[in-house]
């Protein structure tokens, strides 16, 4: 619970912090990229300055766009998202483009992005941070075991198609997402009460963030002893 919460997140180096993209954007992007033709793809990428040595496929290109300076990938996208009449005609099947393309604006919207006036602009300022934590949460939370049943990853589905429908549904967007962290709370009580052979909490939100907090707590505690210990020992 405390790593999936963890607010240390490591920050890629950017030369102009409004560029960042979250990973799911850059997902949708290499989506709507593929469903163009390949040599259309090859010259986008190379307008952007990002060097692609071959193109194969999606996961390909999702890479390429993950190692890509953040202000090249800004240029990409902002190419993609006003041009979006002469990357259509490069579409050798039209709904699926626009299927992808819609896609894509709705994960620029999650990210904090706009197209308003012919530009595409950020429209919340600190976005930047909260979209470099929801990707930390989805990283973690993929290797945490605590959603084999993908309850968790439904809910914030489930938050952002209300945020990004029109006009927006903030309350039912809200109460989605305040349903994944309380549902990884309470898993993860169970899983330590499970460990430490103790009562399991009731399904009660306190209940769990109050077992959850004391035993990570605690866990903490015991390896700051063992380190100054191992630190006096070596002293000695």
């Amino acid at each position: 619970m405390a790593s999936l919460l963890n607010t240390n997140v490591r920050r890629r180096s950017l030369t102009m912090d409004d560029s960042y993209f979250g990973r799911q954007t850059l997902s949708a992007l290499a989506q709507l990229l593929a469903s163009l033709r390949s040599d259309a793809v090859v010259v986008l990428l190379a307008k952007a300055a990002i060097v692609e040595p071959a193109y194969e496929g999606q996961s390909h290109l999702l890479s390429t766009l993950e190692r890509a300076k953040p202000l090249d990938v800004h240029r990409l996208v902002t190419d993609m998202v006003l041009r979006r009449a002469s990357a259509r005609a490069d579409a050798p099947t039209k709904h699926l483009f626009g299927d992808r393309e819609g896609e894509l604006l709705r994960c620029l919207s999650l990210d904090g992005w706009e197209v308003n006036g012919g530009a595409l602009i950020r429209g919340q300022p600190s976005s930047t941070e909260i979209v470099e934590l929801r990707d930390a949460f989805d990283e973690r939370l993929q290797g945490s075991g605590l959603d084999a049943n993908g309850d968790i990853a439904a809910a914030l589905k489930a938050s952002a198609e209300a945020f990004t429908r029109t006009p927006p549904d903030h309350n039912a967007s809200t109460t989605h997402m305040r349903i994944a962290p309380e549902t990884v709370a309470r898993r993860s009580a169970l899983v330590i009460a499970a460990g430490r052979r103790v009562a399991a909490p009731t399904d009660e939100w306190g209940s769990a963030i109050r077992c959850t907090t004391v035993h990570t707590t605690r866990d903490v505690g015991r390896r700051t002893q063992r380190s100054a210990g191992e630190s006096t020992g070596s002293r000695t």
